[in-house]
């Protein structure tokens, strides 16, 4: 009985082991979801950046235009 007891804690010491060593895999790659959601951000930048630049560049040629007389 002292033998099998031995083994069974043995077995149990194993299971922990494995357990304890276990590591989840972390997913592989982005969902379809997860890209569009980060397009969107991006596109959201871009289109704002454009935005502000249109103003300022529209704002250097007025001044421009109103220099030379028109």
């Amino acid at each position: 009985m002292m033998k099998e007891q031995l083994e069974l804690k043995a077995v149990k010491m194993q299971i922990a082991a494995r357990d304890l060593l276990h590591v989840e895999q972390p997913e592989r790659g982005a969902t379809t979801l997860e890209y569009a959601v980060a397009a969107m951000i991006i596109v959201g930048i871009v289109l704002t950046a454009m935005r502000v630049m249109g103003m300022s560049i529209a704002s250097v040629f007025e001044r421009a235009a109103a220099a030379l007389g028109g």
